[in-house]
């Protein structure tokens, strides 16, 4: 988005002049600008141009489009007038009457529900995917009135489409799963006099139950693998107040947002005094991952996408923690297994690893730890200089070989089932988007 900042009277003053739609022609791999007014008409679509240092003949991926375009646009040395706003997908439209791009809302909060999901840099895929039902269902509250059952229908469709692809793309998998699930059901529905909305609210409910099923399947595996007695098949963290195993649990802050150190508060709160003697919890910097993997058993992870191949998507410092542990595991009496616990929801359609656009989540989060370490000059003569790149990548790969166990609801998961389900994903999708 463009914008003009100055300074008058002691007054600044901001305006928005146009907004800019950066996206990639799939022939060329060129990255072309689409530039609209303030009332989202589309002006002009070009390549990136004269204007700027640039060559349009190139392939380049968006972000560099974009950095491209804020390092060229900075006025005055104060900064770009050009911010980025999110990056996402582009709805095709196949009619020749909607050849140009344009942006239509319907709901006043579509915006904040597609920005909150960009922002929640805490929650997991699962609870992201519930969260998605919950907008989906305050949204369509705000556009069902006076509308036909097929105009009703059609703009489900695209509003699920855009919390899918433009939501949170990289955990877009459990996101898709929850709304295109809850979509069969609606198309399913007979009966007039069900509402739309009250089998929505009943999809958010019964994913309430998710983490209970995702617990007795690793009670399960625990019981079957390490021959203890367990009397309780409650969700895993009550399970393990209940058996007869000791349990040393490892786990890494995960800066910079201290993930790790959130996890190890809910597991000590849950598992109470009582369970003092044989609970103990490690937790340690990032930079420890392999002091930490020594004589491990197991590694825990969790998944936030699943290719059709079994590789998987998960925080990034979880493919170190992996390869530390299995490079231990050949000169310790330990063989530690490897074990992702997820839900099949978490199985995306056939796609490369790289078909997303990485996500790197903003700087700031680096920074606030480096000032309070004491760093606050430095971190700010780094932040000036163009030669210096921050990278903070939330989410990295871990390869299917790497992995000996998927858990899911009701027990392990092969990998002829994940590409099973992967296949199963990619026809629910056509079905429900293909004619949009």
């Amino acid at each position: 988005m463009g914008s003009i900042e100055d300074g008058f009277a002691g007054v600044e003053l901001h305006c928005e002049l146009v907004s800019n739609l950066l996206f990639r022609d799939t022939a060329t791999e060129r990255p072309l600008v689409a530039i609209f007014q303030r009332s989202m008409t589309a002006l002009e679509c070009s390549g990136l141009g004269s204007s700027v240092r640039f060559d349009t003949t190139s392939k380049c991926s968006i972000s560099d489009a974009a950095y491209i375009l804020e390092e060229d646009t900075k006025h005055n040395g104060s900064g770009s007038i050009l911010k980025m706003f999110s990056m996402g997908s582009v709805m095709p439209y196949d009619r020749p009457t909607e050849r140009q791009p344009y942006i239509r809302t319907w709901s006043s909060g579509f915006y904040e529900a597609l920005l909150s999901m960009r922002n929640d840099y805490e929650s997991g895929a699962g609870y992201v995917a519930t969260t998605a039902l919950r907008h989906l269902h305050n949204v369509l509250a705000e556009v069902t009135t006076e509308v036909t059952k097929e105009l009703l229908w059609r703009r489900t469709r695209m509003i699920e489409w855009h919390l899918i692809y433009n939501g949170r793309p990289l955990m877009n998998a459990a996101i898709s799963k929850s709304l295109l699930s809850c979509l069969w059901r609606l198309w399913l529905i007979q009966d007039n006099r069900i509402k739309p909305l009250e089998v929505i609210k009943a999809c958010i409910q019964e994913r309430k139950t998710f983490s209970s099923r995702i617990g007795e399947s690793f009670v399960s595996y625990l019981r079957r693998n390490f021959s203890q007695r367990l009397e309780s098949s409650d969700p895993w963290l009550t399970a393990l107040k209940q058996c007869n195993i000791s349990f040393d649990i490892r786990i890494l802050e995960s800066r910079p947002l201290c993930e790790g150190t959130s996890l190890a508060s809910v597991i000590v709160k849950q598992a109470g005094e009582s369970e003092s003697d044989r609970l103990k919890i490690t937790i340690a910097t990032d930079a420890s991952v392999a002091l930490m993997a020594k004589d491990v058993d197991l590694v825990l992870l969790g998944a936030d996408r699943i290719n059709e191949s079994g590789d998987v998507s998960n925080k990034t410092g979880s493919y170190p923690a992996v390869l530390c542990a299995q490079a231990l595991g050949h000169i310790s009496p330990v063989t530690p297994k490897v074990v992702v616990l997820s839900g099949i929801e978490k199985v995306a359609k056939p796609g490369p690893m790289n078909e997303y656009e990485e996500e790197d989540n903003r700087p700031l989060q680096i920074w606030r730890i480096w000032e309070l370490a004491g760093c606050r000059k430095e971190a700010r003569f780094l932040t000036t200089d163009r030669r210096v790149e921050f990278k903070n990548v939330a989410f990295e790969w871990i390869p299917a070989e790497c992995v000996d166990v998927y858990l899911k609801e009701d027990g392990e998961m092969t990998r002829k089932q994940i590409k099973e389900q992967s296949l199963f994903m990619e026809k629910l999708d056509t079905d429900v988007f293909g004619d949009l």
